[in-house]
């Protein structure tokens, strides 16, 4: 364990598509990333237990990004984390095996995808 695949820090107006990321611990992760697109993100693993990965894609303290057409094959522990004032990010057309949703309190009033799991932790000290 220990393999982390994508960071994009503090990125404007970027891009990434067409990226296959296999037996990751966090595939993608974006902290203070603006006006950006993901497309095309394919998130897998081989049988490594439950946990087949922790996060597949975690979007942190950004703003008005777009992720689409994703697709996360393997149960990770948070298939989405949204966190730390992360807003106007869609996620849309993306597929995953649970759909677990990770939010933190300043997404306490967020629409969150049909079929999907909030992880609960809204409102806990402990994150």
């Amino acid at each position: 364990m220990g393999y982390n695949a994508v960071h994009f820090n503090q990125l404007a107006n970027s891009w990434m598509r067409d990226v296959r990321i296999h037996n990751s611990d966090s595939a993608f992760y974006s902290w203070g990333m603006v006006f950006s697109t993901v497309v095309d993100l394919e998130v897998s693993s081989g049988d490594r237990g439950y946990d087949n990965g922790h996060r597949g894609i975690w979007m942190e303290r950004g703003q008005d990004n777009l992720i689409k057409n994703f697709k996360i094959s393997n149960t990770m522990y948070h298939d989405l984390s949204v966190s730390f004032y992360e807003h106007g990010t869609v996620f849309t057309n993306g597929t995953g095996r649970v759909s677990q949703v990770l939010p933190d309190d300043s997404n306490r009033d967020s629409h969150f995808p049909f079929g999907s799991t909030v992880f609960p932790v809204l409102g806990q000290a402990v994150r």
